[in-house]
């Protein structure tokens, strides 16, 4: 990790040379004005403003209509790519955007336009990761996904300080960093990484540069080889970065290689909500980014309640660390049965994702974050369920699910609780979920079983306004 920049001031009270100390105290002149001076100043402004006045710097920054947004999308990891499906949050009007192809040599071209609206989808053709720009009355609440049913991937906003965590380096689990970036300047990121023994050297990964339109892939195998399990930490110091992270499962042996996108993280939690996560064959990653030592306890959400199981015992997780928790070791099989996720409570702030092998495929489960206001996701090609927790409060969700092409299926409203889960079946041809959370913040996560395995995809708000700095005059 960086050391933080040190904070002591130069000595500042060292006599000058020549100066000579007197039995008493004598104020100088121009120093006893300096000290006087902005008392009277400050004594008249308030007079002049009624007792109350605000100092430069203390306004919150205003929030003001989002007029430009970008999104970033991962290339699909099998053969046959479903398609990239572009929607909108509710109550935004919509428009078109613009997309950005890349070849196989990882420039960024031009790759026309495509229309997302209220009541109609986009729909992008193609493997290759691709960017989306929207200006105008098109930027607010622009989402976006591909709908992988086994690798299911959202294109999110640039990243400028992220984590991964259960990334590997070896030959049998190995990740691949893709980074994306969308202007023409060139762009600088850093990456560092953190493993069972604490943070490791790779000075081979910071001060990476990113070409300004080009798309930069690193495998860690052969950049930073380790027989570790791993979390990054990826920070962007110069330009925008879209950064997705492709871990593969090589059995070695003749099996095929199974591969998946791991989620970003944007924060550490002490009260992290792993929904959709399984218990059979899946290692419990947690990562404690702070300075001191975290003690973690691993419960089980259901639709009644969340609970500790009988005999489990806090995990330990050390400074700046990584702890493997193999789940089948913690979570008995009687407490499985209707099972929604997991959560994962601690004294330190934590980063959590689990990751196994199910029914021959590789699947991953990151921390789903808190979805404040509406937002929408796109729903991957299959069998799939909205798993909604975390409530602060008693509330309902809205939902309204969309076919691919934008017409409405259907419309639900799904009370929920606080310390409780809810599971709601999507309709079969559902590409599109909307939610709208009263009273109450939510946490929510789309799961879909497809032929060969299973994805998670978490729920997040979607970016409708932008904030600006507020500015005084003079």
């Amino acid at each position: 990790m960086t050391e933080p920049r040190s904070t002591r001031r130069a000595d500042t009270h060292a006599s000058a040379p020549g100066r000579r100390s007197g039995g008493g105290r004598r104020i100088d002149l121009l120093v006893g004005l300096a000290v006087a001076l902005p008392a009277v100043v400050s004594i008249a402004l308030a007079a002049v403003g009624g007792g109350s006045s605000t100092s430069a710097g203390s306004l919150p920054p205003v929030s003001t209509g989002l007029t430009s947004a970008t999104l970033v999308c991962p290339a699909a990891l099998h053969k046959h790519p479903a398609p990239v499906v572009v929607a909108r949050a509710p109550e935004v009007a919509g428009g078109a955007v613009q997309v950005s192809r890349a070849g196989s040599g990882g420039s960024l071209a031009p790759g026309g336009t495509v229309t997302a609206t209220a009541d109609h989808n986009g729909r992008i053709a193609g493997g290759g990761a691709s960017v989306i720009t929207a200006s105008g009355t098109a930027a607010p609440g622009l989402v976006a996904g591909r709908r992988e049913p086994e690798a299911s991937a959202a294109c999110l906003t640039p990243a400028y300080d992220e984590w991964y965590v259960g990334l590997g380096a070896s030959a049998v689990n190995d990740s691949v960093l893709t980074l994306v970036n969308p202007d023409g300047g060139q762009a600088v990121v850093d990456v560092e990484l953190i493993g069972q023994q604490g943070p490791t050297s790779a000075t081979a990964l910071r001060g990476m540069v990113v070409p300004g339109h080009r798309s930069v892939s690193i495998d860690l195998g052969k950049r930073a080889p380790s027989q570790l399990s791993l979390a990054a930490h990826v920070m962007v110091s110069r330009g925008r970065v879209g950064v997705s992270v492709e871990h593969r499962y090589d059995r070695l042996g003749g099996a095929a290689v199974v591969s998946d996108y791991l989620p970003a993280l944007d924060e550490s939690s002490t009260d992290g909500l792993l929904l959709g996560a399984t218990v059979e064959g899946q290692t419990l990653m947690l990562v404690n980014p702070g300075e001191e030592p975290a003690n973690a306890t691993i419960r089980v959400l259901n639709g009644e309640s969340v609970f500790t199981p009988v005999g489990t015992k806090p995990v330990v997780v050390p400074p700046q660390s990584l702890v493997r928790v193999p789940l089948p070791n913690v979570v008995p099989t009687s407490a499985v049965n209707g099972m929604l996720g997991l959560v994962v409570q601690s004294d330190q702030p934590l980063l959590a994702t689990s990751r196994g092998i199910v029914s021959s495929d590789l699947n991953v489960v990151g921390m789903s974050p808190t979805v404040t206001g509406p937002t929408a996701a796109i729903v991957p090609d299959g069998p799939s369920r909205l798993v909604i927790a975390g409530a602060q409060r008693t509330g309902v969700v809205n939902l309204t699910f969309r076919n691919a092409a934008g017409r409405v299926l259907a419309q639900k409203a799904v009370p929920v609780t606080a310390q409780a889960g809810v599971s709601v079946v999507l309709p079969s041809s559902a590409a599109v979920v909307t939610l709208d959370p009263r009273n109450t913040a939510v946490s929510a996560s789309i799961v879909t079983t497809g032929r060969k395995g299973s994805s998670v995809v978490p729920v997040r708000d979607t970016v409708r306004t932008a904030s600006v700095p507020a500015v005084l005059p003079n």
